[in-house]
C-alpha cells in the first residue's frame, strides 16, 4: 500500500520532467557547496535518483532534488482543482484534509511514508498539505 502511494506520487512527479533525449547523467545543485547525481532514463523523460538515510532524509532529498518539479505538479494540481470545483484550491484542500482525516490515517498505517513526505515538502518549500491531497486523488 505504502509502495502504491508513493510510486503514485512519483509518477505524478516525474510526468511533468521532460529533459532531453538519451540516457545521461545530470548533477543537480540542491544546496551551496551540495550536488545530487541524478541518471536520466527513458529518452530524458525519467530520472533515477538513488536515495538513503531514514525515511525524512530520503524524502528530504527528493524534495531538494526534484524542487522545480515538485512545485509544478502542484501547481498544475491546484489549476485542475480550481477549474473542476470552481473553489479556491488551498480552501478545497484543506477542507478535504478535514472531511476524510486522510493524515491520521497515513500516520497510523504508514508512518515512514508520513516522515518521507515531510521530508519532501521541507526539501520542496511546499506545503505538506498539498503533497498530501495530490497524492490521494
Amino acid at each position: 500500500m505504502k509502495n502504491k502511494i508513493l510510486l503514485l506520487l512519483l509518477s505524478n512527479i516525474f510526468l511533468y520532467s521532460c529533459l532531453t533525449d538519451g540516457k545521461q547523467k545530470q548533477k543537480v545543485a540542491i544546496a551551496q557547496n551540495e550536488t545530487q547525481e541524478v541518471e536520466l532514463l527513458a529518452n530524458g523523460k525519467l530520472r533515477y535518483i538513488e536515495l538513503n538515510g531514514t525515511p525524512y532524509e530520503r524524502g528530504l532529498m527528493h524534495g531538494k532534488v526534484l524542487k522545480k518539479e515538485i512545485q509544478e505538479v502542484i501547481r498544475l494540481f491546484k489549476k485542475e482543482i480550481a477549474q473542476t470545483t470552481k473553489q479556491e484550491p488551498d480552501l478545497f484542500i484543506a477542507k478535504f484534509l478535514e472531511q476524510t482525516d486522510y493524515k491520521t490515517a497515513v500516520q497510523k498505517w504508514m508512518p515512514e511514508i508520513m516522515k518521507e513526505l515531510q521530508g519532501i515538502s521541507d526539501g520542496s518549500g511546499m506545503d505538506g498539505n498539498h503533497l498530501y491531497a495530490s497524492i490521494r486523488r
